[in-house]
């Protein structure tokens, strides 16, 4: 083989060779590359942790923030519950207060009804003793008055027994000089002496005495007779002028005639003691 082909084979071989190791020099990194990397893993390592330390940090710091709200919320609430609880103590010792004084109206509207029925059964019991005064007074009154009427009863007796003193009707008609002393004319008008419309036309009292019969003509005629006894002041008649004239309108108005009979009886009881 010639020299020139095996220097051109040397220097194949050494062209070879060098990119062989340049190869593996590429493929192979160096120890400082190799630190060098391992330095930038464990810097990006560092790193790593230091980003997750500051997020624990973050995190726990969101933590105390929330435990510091949480607490301060419930500071907050504490408080509000507890302005709440004040409020309800307010409202309950309000409720109290509008209780006691509802409770006080109570009790004076039930004293004033108390007083108001008292009151009540004290009118009551003085219109009961009112009532029980009148009915007393009332019996009273009734008593003193049947005694009253007693007396006028027994007086009547008296009189009839001590003071029968009359007229007849005829001794009247022919005495006409004793009219004078009794107040009465002859001429007097009989209904209007009697207070009645007995006759029409109208007749004096003279005129009746003399006139006819009947029994309301002899009612009329005795009237007259005993009105001028009752009157004379000269006779004890038992009966007053005035009674005689209100038996009179009496008789008239209820139609009784028996009255002139009885009248008649008076006038005659004894013998009259007049010239």
């Amino acid at each position: 083989m010639p020299t020139w082909c095996s220097k051109i084979i040397v220097v194949v071989a050494v062209v070879a060779l060098t990119a062989v190791v340049a190869a593996e020099a590429d493929a192979a990194p160096t120890g400082l590359a190799i630190a060098m990397q391992e330095q930038e893993r464990g810097g990006e390592q560092d790193r790593e942790r230091e980003q997750e330390r500051d997020e624990d940090r973050e995190r726990e710091e969101d933590r105390d923030e929330d435990r510091d709200g949480d607490r301060e919320g419930d500071r907050d609430e504490d408080r509000n519950d507890g302005r709440e609880g004040d409020q309800d103590r307010d409202r309950e010792r309000d409720d109290d207060r509008d209780d006691d004084g509802e409770g006080d109206r109570d009790r004076e509207r039930d004293e004033d009804r108390d007083e108001d029925r008292d009151d009540d059964r004290d009118r009551e019991g003085d219109r009961d003793q009112d009532r029980d005064e009148d009915r007393d007074g009332d019996r009273e009154g009734d008593r003193d008055e049947d005694r009253d009427d007693d007396r006028d009863r027994e007086g009547d007796r008296d009189r009839d027994d001590d003071f029968g003193e009359g007229c007849t009707l005829g001794y009247w008609k022919n005495h006409l000089s004793q009219w004078s002393r009794t107040g009465y004319s002859p001429y007097d008008d009989f209904d209007a002496v009697f207070g009645i419309d007995m006759f029409s036309p109208n007749r004096t009292l003279l005129e009746v005495l003399d006139g006819g019969g009947g029994r309301m003509n002899n009612v009329a005629k005795q009237g007259v007779a005993a009105l001028l006894n009752a009157s004379h002041p000269g006779l004890r008649f038992p009966v007053l002028d005035i009674e005689v004239i209100e038996s009179v309108q009496d008789s008239y108005a209820l139609g009784r005639t028996d009255l002139g009979d009885e009248l008649d009886k008076l006038n005659q009881k004894s013998a009259c003691p007049l010239n």
